[in-house]
């Protein structure tokens, strides 16, 4: 079956640098959406542009000299930033039908002993970044009737050992996904989830000051441990968070409000949790 209802939609991607937010965008592009990326990182924006260019519609218009694909580059942690991505959107595309919320964070620490440098950035991140930026978007994708999807984490459905904070506002994110879906369903905006647990060859996990930056050269040895408590015997892969997105955006997806989607293979239901000598999750 295909999916209906993206091509010539507005996307705002936020988190667009990374590499979930850029995978969405890249097979938005395949679809024909028009799309807005937002991140912090221009040089890598500016690479998930390229590669979007190369698809569809957008290949097209790249070649007749037009600008395919918009970057506002931003901070989701400055409110005055989020307002520029949203009006700088707005003003490029004419308004804004579909949301997918990408930036994260994650920031490994036990409630007894966590630094609060990194509790802020991952509140300020994970959680309020997002409200405010589904409070200045939302007033264009009523307009619109348009969706949301938030990116959050299957640490926000079952906790991770060490990873207080970010499990802590992964649930926040999860119920702040719920309560939009109850407010502006009846304005027909539909608002959903999507809950990745671990993913291969991201930087998710290995980028400066994410729990494995040190352990880059070991990963694969990691990986092999966390593998071994998925229910699936493998880790996700962007692919599959991609894909999900993807249908929940789509008119396929219509009636479909307010869900929180594990896309994890079962880890949430699995009985091997991470202990404090595990050194896994």
């Amino acid at each position: 079956m295909a999916l209906t209802g993206i091509s010539g939609k507005i996307v705002l991607i936020t988190g667009a640098s990374g590499s979930v937010g850029s995978g969405v965008a890249v097979n938005l592009a395949k679809i024909g959406a028009k799309l807005a990326l937002t991140g912090r990182d221009k040089t890598k924006l500016s690479a998930t542009a390229e590669r979007s260019c190369l698809y569809g519609p957008l290949g097209v218009e790249m070649w007749a000299g037009l600008e395919p694909v918009f970057i506002v580059v931003g901070d989701l942690r400055n409110n005055g930033d989020v307002k520029n991505i949203v009006d700088k959107t707005v003003e490029k595309f004419g308004g804004i039908d579909i949301l997918v919320n990408s930036a994260g964070v994650v920031k490994p620490g036990q409630f007894l002993t966590m630094n609060m440098d990194d509790y802020e950035t991952t509140y300020t991140t994970n959680l309020r970044g997002v409200f405010v930026m589904c409070k200045m978007a939302v007033p264009h994708i009523i307009k619109r009737k348009g969706n949301i999807v938030n990116i959050s984490s299957y640490a926000g459905i079952r906790p991770i050992y060490s990873f207080f904070s970010y499990g802590m506002f992964e649930t926040c994110l999860d119920q702040l996904t719920r309560c939009l879906a109850l407010e502006l369903g009846p304005k027909g905006v539909r608002v959903n989830s999507v809950n990745p647990g671990v993913l291969k060859n991201t930087d998710f996990w290995t980028r400066n000051g994410a729990p494995y930056a040190s352990q880059v050269d070991n990963m694969d040895k990691i990986e092999e441990g966390m593998r071994k408590m998925y229910p699936m015997n493998r880790l996700g892969e962007v692919s599959d968070v991609v894909n999900a997105v993807t249908f929940l955006i789509s008119d396929n997806a219509s009636f479909i409000n307010g869900a929180i989607l594990p896309v994890d293979g079962g880890k949430v239901l699995s009985a091997k949790l991470a202990t404090p000598d595990s050194g896994q999750f």
